[in-house]
């Protein structure tokens, strides 16, 4: 049943959430600060996400569809191969934010 979930994620795409923002600059300064800015906004992107949807969220549930992400096979360069390689990396993402708050405690 998961399995069928995160492969509807993958291969229908998801309708809601994208914003994008626009820098400019130059420079080892821009750089750097760019850098930092994006890791930042990641970093609160993840928060707010397990603070919103923790009950959801949890380790077990995304390492059962790491699970499932690693079962879907697409070809390589396709919508769906891209779509699995950035889920996987947030799911990652999200059980490494999981696991530094566990440790933290």
């Amino acid at each position: 049943m998961v399995e069928l979930e995160v492969k509807k994620i993958i291969e229908r795409g998801v309708s809601y959430g994208y914003g994008g923002r626009v820098f400019t600059g130059s420079g080892d300064f821009f750089e750097k600060d760019f850098a930092a800015l994006y890791e930042a906004e990641i970093n609160a992107t993840l928060d707010l996400a397990l603070f919103l949807f923790g009950r959801i969220y949890t380790e077990k549930n995304l390492t059962d569809w790491l699970h499932d992400l690693k079962s879907l096979t697409y070809e390589e360069g396709s919508t769906e191969h891209k779509r699995k390689v950035v889920w996987t990396e947030i799911f990652r993402k999200l059980i490494a934010k999981l696991q530094e708050a566990r440790k933290s405690v």
